[in-house]
């Protein structure tokens, strides 16, 4: 089992991570270890929302310190080939708007294959963005050889339902928990092959 998940960690994507001209208003970079301090702000005033709270408590920093903390545990997935951070960054001032979390076998989702998860600034919401940033990251994803992709969402979670739905991800039957802090929730599992 171990070995199988080695293997389908096993990606270009932590030697090559993308850099996506989305379109003339926005890009997706990886998170810069550089200026880490800013990436906490941007992470922080990003993540203020209570629908991230309730939907993605694992993502959600409770104050800047939080924050920090979770961008430097993010900056340090990629070593172990555990997963990546993408974020949504408006071209003309990279400043974030959102992120993708692509965690591989080896991170603890509870998935033997490549989870999504993702979440956009309250501001930014209702234009397709988060769509059109999926579909790119997902033809990145296929450009390095992964060849799935799952998603747990939160059983509440209609907005992240129907982005999965329009990106043809299928809903796997039943009701699965994902840990989030110390409790179990139920989500519900789609997964696309690419």
């Amino acid at each position: 089992m171990k070995y199988e998940k080695d293997i389908k960690a096993y990606s270009e994507i932590f030697k090559k991570p993308p850099f996506i001209n989305l379109n003339e208003h926005v890009i997706i970079t990886h998170l810069v270890d550089k200026a880490i301090e800013y990436e906490a702000e941007w992470y922080y005033g990003v993540s203020q929302d209570s629908e991230i709270k309730r939907f993605l408590p694992d993502v959600y920093p409770e104050s800047p310190k939080d924050a920090m903390k979770k961008v430097v545990g993010i900056l340090g997935k990629p070593i172990f080939k555990e997963g990546l951070m993408l974020c949504i960054r408006s071209a003309e001032d990279k400043y974030a708007v959102g992120y993708i979390v692509l965690d591989s076998p080896l991170a603890n989702t509870g998935s033997e294959e490549w989870t999504i998860t993702y979440w956009l600034k309250k501001t930014q919401q209702g234009r397709g963005l988060m769509t059109n940033s999926i579909i790119a990251v997902l033809e990145f994803m296929k450009k390095m050889k992964i060849s799935k992709v799952q998603a747990f969402v939160d059983l509440e979670n209609i907005k992240s339902e129907n982005i999965l739905k329009n990106l043809n991800f299928k809903k796997v039957p039943g009701e699965f928990g994902k840990y989030h802090k110390k409790e179990l929730k139920k989500s519900n599992l789609y997964e696309l092959n690419l």
